[in-house]
């Protein structure tokens, strides 16, 4: 009878202790769910296309702000953007200073580009991913090795069988 009690309020205590701080299995924490980095690129990318020129500009003006008064948090901070990861701080800040100083028509113009591009190469990066897990992380090995096969056959077909 003890230990029917006893199992049923370590049940009760087990689900009550579920830290709201800690994120549920799949990576759902993000509103919207998702949570992963092409969910978050697309909501930034979806935050982006409401802005008009001048909010634009106000935020690459914050930004370079930012990476002048604080540039601790600022690298912190870019260091999880995959595509200014390996971006030296020099080339950083000329990069913000020049969209900081750009025209508000030509800023949401770029903007406008890069979320078609983006449109158009997030399903090839999900692609990738989903292959790249499938082949246990070796999809660039796979890729290289196909690569150089094609273009030994290529080589071979247009410069050395006759």
């Amino acid at each position: 009878r003890n230990s029917s009690s006893s199992s049923s309020s370590n049940v009760a205590s087990s689900s009550s202790t579920s830290s709201p701080f800690i994120p549920p299995p799949g990576g759902a924490a993000a509103p919207g769910g998702g949570g992963g980095m092409a969910s978050q690129q697309a909501q930034a990318l979806k935050m982006m296309e409401n802005m008009d020129g001048k909010q634009l500009k106000a935020m690459m003006q914050m930004q370079r702000d930012m990476l002048k008064n604080n540039p601790a948090m600022f690298e912190t901070m870019m260091r999880s953007n995959p595509a200014m990861a390996g971006m030296s701080k020099e080339d950083l800040a000329a990069r913000l200073d020049m969209m900081a100083d750009m025209d508000e028509a030509k800023l949401k113009s770029m903007m406008g580009m890069a979320r078609h591009v983006s449109k158009v190469v997030q399903p090839l990066m999900t692609l990738w991913g989903r292959f790249d897990k499938l082949v246990c992380g070796q999809g660039k090995n796979i890729l290289v090795g196909a690569s150089s096969i094609f273009v030994w056959y290529w080589i071979d077909y247009f410069f050395i069988s006759p």
